[in-house]
């Protein structure tokens, strides 16, 4: 509570643009500890009360409970409608704290997961917890980690300071998404040279922290007499950018924007420095706040008690008229004609409410929350919904949504790969007039045996045209080899056809050439992915990229 009461001072206190000097503490600096969390200590009871007494039957009972601690109303105890009400209030209790324990839980996970930060005190590289993180300080990940917090790229082992995530915990989409560092910081990658750019305090002014995901606009303030060893340029005459005097202003975009949560692939290591830390990221400022939800049947049931309610008062107040003037009422014929509270028409219209108050069914609540717990339960042994490939089964976050899951009746969704596996499959081509492949082939690869064999003997005359077929389908998309299943292009020399396109051909001594090394390819698009896999297939085999080049392995037989 009181680090969110901060971060909302520090956001309060800040202008449309932030200032960081790189490696050095900020005084005003954002705590990088994240929350998902709907109570704490101090809020629990009057957030929890508030959404208990806004239902109608908890309410409704809550009065009748007060009405019956005052004597000579009630002709029952105050515990008969009291005893339930109580039982109800702390079911619901013990549900809301489990639930929001287990996201306290996996938000202490998250937050006590280590990083490798340069420390501010020491100025050696050490592993911090996540929530010990601020702006302005130095981290270093590699493959497969999950970003801390929102970073500019500085540097990595990539050519071109370029650098791979996967964002599907903030877009939903797992296809890989390049960034790139700025060429004046990609020469620091190493201690020596992080050290020379801390002790330069050079400084990142950018805007402050928004929801765009594509937007992001900076400027990284360097020094110039520490240019030639934190850039990597062969004419030292291209340093001269705009700035002043002692500093050259490089201009920052979203290409240079590392996301929290993001996970780093296909990089070995990368040097990045925090400028966004906890709910000021962004992946905090979209992020859905936390609400309590309620299904069709809550509300189904929510409403007829509301309407028992009101045929319960519409019934009590014709008979407390009727026992208060009619000559044989029973009050009468018991009481008699005596003073005080109850000979009253509000005081007989409240004995009644309550005497009547057995009809408004609260076990309701009590029988349905145990059913939709069972429900949970089995939802969670069902093998029918069990995956094997991600050895996974279904996690129910919050029962009382499960009855939603047999109204649904529509599916509005922006792309197939969310409803199906959108696996592509290469089917036919058409090649210099000529047909390859059957339409028809249901569950069937393309069999390339026609092709290849017409790629060798010319039968046709179009053998040149299958040549650039398949090299199109090679080059032409932005598919990415997986570094840790595929390092031919690292193996093997490349002959280099030109700037842009590096072919390895390879003609093997038997007759059968045997297949390029298997690979794994992330793809943008399906379809981009099933070209490349078609023209690896075809032994035209995609093996890396560069920012100015592409390797294609080909593989022939004479």
């Amino acid at each position: 509570m009181l680090e969110s009461l901060k971060e909302k001072f520090c956001c309060k206190s800040r202008t449309e643009t932030c200032n960081i000097t790189i490696g050095h503490l900020l005084k005003n600096g954002v705590s990088n500890h994240l929350y998902t969390t709907k109570y704490s200590l101090l809020n629990f009871l009057p957030k929890f009360f508030y959404a208990q007494f806004t239902e109608p039957s908890n309410l409704f009972f809550l009065i009748l409970t007060l009405i019956q601690l005052y004597p000579g109303i009630s002709p029952f105890a105050w515990h008969t409608s009291g005893f339930p009400l109580i039982v109800i209030i702390s079911v619901n209790a013990l549900i809301e704290i489990y639930e929001d324990m287990k996201r306290r839980l996996s938000d202490q996970r998250v937050n006590n997961t280590k990083v490798e930060a340069l420390d501010f005190k020491t100025g050696e590289w050490q592993f911090l917890k996540w929530k010990d993180l601020r702006e302005s300080q130095l981290v270093r990940l590699g493959s497969d980690d999950k970003v801390p917090a929102d970073l500019i790229l500085l540097s990595s082992s990539e050519p071109g300071g370029i650098i791979y995530m996967e964002t599907s915990n903030l877009d939903g989409e797992a296809s890989l998404k390049i960034r790139q560092a700025t060429p004046y910081t990609l020469a620091v990658d190493s201690i020596e040279r992080v050290k020379i750019l801390v002790d330069s305090e050079s400084e990142i002014h950018y805007e402050a922290p928004s929801r765009a995901l594509d937007r992001f606009q900076g400027v990284l303030k360097i020094k110039k007499d520490i240019l030639p060893m934190t850039s990597r340029w062969s004419d030292r005459s291209c340093l001269s950018i705009n700035g002043d005097e002692k500093c050259a202003h490089v201009p920052l975009s979203a290409s240079n924007l590392i996301f929290r949560g993001a996970t780093i692939q296909n990089t070995d290591w990368l040097l990045g420095v925090v400028v966004h830390a906890g709910r000021s990221t962004k992946l905090a400022k979209n992020s859905i706040k936390k609400s309590s939800k309620t299904s069709i049947i809550h509300r189904l049931t929510s409403w007829m008690v509301v309407t028992q309610i009101g045929w319960l008062l519409l019934m009590s107040a014709p008979i407390a008229f009727w026992s208060k003037t009619g000559d044989e009422s029973w009050f009468k014929t018991y009481y008699g004609d005596v003073g005080g509270v109850q000979s009253t028409m509000f005081g007989l219209f409240l004995a009644e409410l309550i005497l009547f108050s057995n009809l408004v069914p609260i076990s309701l609540y009590i029988t349905i929350e145990g059913c939709l717990m069972w429900q949970a339960y089995y939802l969670g042994q069902d093998l029918f919904l069990y995956d094997e490939t991600r050895d996974q089964r279904v996690e129910v976050r919050s029962f009382k949504m499960i009855p939603n899951l047999g109204r649904v009746k529509y599916v509005l969704s922006d792309k197939t790969g969310t409803l199906t596996t959108n696996t592509m499959c290469f089917k036919f081509c058409s090649i210099g007039g000529q047909k390859y492949g059957k339409r028809s082939s249901k569950g069937k690869e393309f069999n390339t045996d026609k092709l290849l064999k017409e790629l060798r003997l010319n039968a046709k005359g179009n053998s040149n045209s299958i040549d650039l077929f398949l090299l199109a389908c090679a080059v032409c998309h932005t598919v990415v080899v997986d570094k840790k299943k595929n390092d031919a292009s690292k193996e093997h020399g490349e002959t280099s056809l030109s700037n842009i396109v590096s072919l390895r051909m390879t003609v093997p001594d038997s007759p059968q050439p045997k297949k390029p090394r298997e690979s794994i390819f992330h793809a943008c698009s399906p379809d981009e992915k099933c070209l490349v896999k078609f023209a690896k297939q075809a032994r035209y085999a995609f093996t890396a990229r560069t920012p100015d080049s592409i390797s294609v392995e080909v593989v022939r037989s004479d």
